[in-house]
């Protein structure tokens, strides 16, 4: 009876074996890439349900028929057909909880988490028998290790968030990359609201549970807050300090008004921070232009004499000309510095138009009227005096702009944000070990890469107009891969057959149309999607066909360069219904790169 069970243990974990299920430890997990390591614990995940709701149920039934009215044997029996595969699938769950903490883990954590939460019932009601107890209580502390884990991750993120000292320079005062990552984090958080109350509750006591979550998200905004005030510390301009604040908190405002996170957090916390906005907006207001408002007050500055030209107010032609000067000069500087700074909200900065030109407009308009003349009757009066339209036209520009470029509008991957290394560890072993920059107390820095589109993007041109040189191929990668519906190339010279061969088919090609799309992926790698319109003309007939290109770019070299015509996915042995036809169309896509290949003379250039 025994070798019996042992057979059928055995049998059990050669199943779960097939199925993808892997035995890993903590060193094991560390050594495994983040994208790798993410498709692992979703399949786990799956897994996981699978065994408990059919292997193991299955294991149950012939036990309880092996054994009827024994009950003692039938617990038995069952304990000893399960222990192996139940520890094989904890296993893994164990050496992600004990492995090192990162941002990004923690979504995945919650994921497993609310598995093992799932499925807890019934791992309770089938191991309820006394020789079951150790698996019941293993899955209990599997469940309590991710809950504890996600926790502590938690707090890494807010002291994180805190400490960050990113040198990326945000010259125009613009949205920080910070903010916008930390913003979409927390939206990311409230997908997991119920599961982070059910978090919550393995450490707080009934609705304390909601209440832990408004209070971590609040710390987490706070933290930033503290951040971007150190970081408006950089700008020497204090009129550039307060737009930079005045941007980042109503970015904060306005994404907390549009999610979820409203309810948690309360209209009192919205109202404050709007509150916050204008401060920092009647500030910016203030300092920017008081200098120059001065310039239109001649308090203490009048002259009594009448010799050049004075006028019941007694202020003299001269005095008039030269605060006109400053005024104009004080004006181009600043329309100089200020057509430099960014507000990217379109309603924030049309208010904030709006609020300066009820300033300046009546004090310029006032002065005028009250001095105007003195040099309006004098010579070169133009040289001083701007029309109104003029000026407001000019202090328009002058005020801060929107540009396409501004940091906000890239968005940011969770992996390109580091944790300090000193606060992640768990393993107190390690945590003895010297660690290299250990004196540090600040985050790694969040650098987003600058736009590689840009120089990649002029050669695809050039290599779908048929007008390539060997150049435009240096944007790829030595082992890069070209596939599209006819053919499937791998490595820089079979790329280069298939571009030369257009002009040998086609009497004219082109892109006529495209729109860009640029993401940023996990490890520091891009993803370039070219959403566009293709010409082509093929024995006098014309011939247009939507596409969209991807291009995933690693180091600034293009490893993979996708075509899906009409917007289609390729056809492969993964994405077909029947995996031996997708097969038969990679065979026959290689096929045709072979024969275009050898028809190119293997990729030779083109002489001139």
């Amino acid at each position: 009876m025994v070798n019996a069970g042992d057979t059928r243990s055995q049998v059990l974990q050669e199943s779960l074996h097939q199925l993808g299920v892997e035995k890993l430890s903590k060193d094991d997990v560390q050594k495994i890439q983040w994208e790798v390591l993410e498709l692992k614990i979703g399949t786990w995940i799956h897994f996981m349900r699978i065994a408990v709701k059919l292997l193991f149920a299955a294991e149950k039934k012939v036990c309880d028929q092996m054994f009827e009215g024994i009950e003692s044997l039938k617990d038995q029996c069952f304990a000893e057909v399960t222990k192996g595969s139940v520890a094989m699938l904890l296993s893994f769950g164990d050496a992600i909880a004990k492995s090192k903490r990162s941002p990004e883990k923690l979504f995945v954590l919650l994921d497993m988490y609310e598995i093992m939460r799932e499925l807890h019932s019934e791992i309770e009601l089938l191991f309820s028998g006394k020789a079951c107890k150790e698996i019941r209580e293993a899955a209990v502390g599997l469940t309590k290790r991710l809950a504890q884990t996600a926790k502590e991750t938690f707090g890494d993120f807010e002291e994180a968030v805190e400490k960050d000292a990113t040198r990326t320079a945000v010259a125009d005062g613009t949205v920080h990359p910070l903010t916008s990552y930390v913003i979409n984090y927390v939206k990311f958080l409230f997908d997991y609201q119920s599961t982070l109350k059910q978090l919550f509750q393995e450490f707080e006591k009934g609705d304390e549970s909601n209440s832990q979550l408004a209070s971590v998200t609040m710390r987490i905004m706070q933290a930033l807050q503290t951040n971007l005030d150190g970081k408006s510390k950089q700008y020497k301009d204090p009129a550039l300090t307060n737009l930079f604040l005045m941007n980042n908190i109503h970015y904060m405002v306005r994404s907390v008004r549009r999610s979820e996170a409203k309810d948690l957090l309360g209209d009192d916390w919205v109202q404050r921070h709007r509150r916050i906005v204008q401060q920092h907006a009647n500030q910016y207001k203030r300092i920017a232009w008081a200098k120059i408002l001065q310039c239109l007050s001649i308090q203490g500055s009048t002259s009594s004499g009448g010799g050049d030209g004075g006028n019941s107010s007694g202020a003299s032609r001269a005095l008039i000309k030269d605060r006109l000067k400053i005024f104009n000069l004080q004006f181009e500087e600043l329309h100089q510095r200020q057509s430099q700074w960014t507000v990217p909200d379109s309603e924030l900065r049309e208010s904030l138009r709006l609020a300066v030109a009820e300033v300046l407009l009546p004090a310029y308009r006032s002065f005028i009227k009250r001095f105007g003349a003195l040099v309006e009757n004098g010579k070169n009066p133009h040289k001083y005096i701007r029309s109104k339209l003029k000026l407001m036209s000019k202090a328009r520009v002058s005020l801060p702009q929107y540009v396409n470029q501004s940091a906000m509008a890239q968005p940011l991957s969770y992996s390109s944000f580091n944790l300090p290394e000193s606060s992640m560890e768990t393993n107190s072993k390690d945590s003895q070990e010297p660690k290299k920059d250990q004196h540090k107390e600040t985050a790694r820095d969040i650098d987003p890469l600058k736009k590689v589109s840009d120089d990649i993007l002029p050669h695809i041109l050039n290599l779908y107009g048929s007008c390539a040189l060997p150049r435009d191929f240096e944007i790829y990668a030595p082992d890069a891969s070209f596939e599209d519906p006819l053919m499937c190339a791998h490595g820089v010279k079979q790329i280069k057959s298939a571009f030369y061969s257009l002009s040998k088919v086609f009497s004219e090609s082109r892109i006529v149309e495209y729109n860009i799309k640029e993401n940023i992926l996990p490890h520091g790698r891009r993803e370039i999607v070219i959403d566009n319109k293709q010409y082509y003309k093929f024995m006098g007939k014309d011939i247009d066909m939507i596409s969209l290109i991807k291009l995933y770019v690693e180091d600034g070299k293009v490893i993979r360069h996708e075509d899906w015509w009409n917007k289609k996915p390729l056809w492969n042995r993964d994405t077909s219904n029947v995996p031996l036809v997708g097969r038969i169309i990679e065979m026959a896509r290689r096929g045709s790169m072979l024969a275009t290949h050898a028809m190119m003379k293997f990729g030779k250039d083109p002489t001139s």
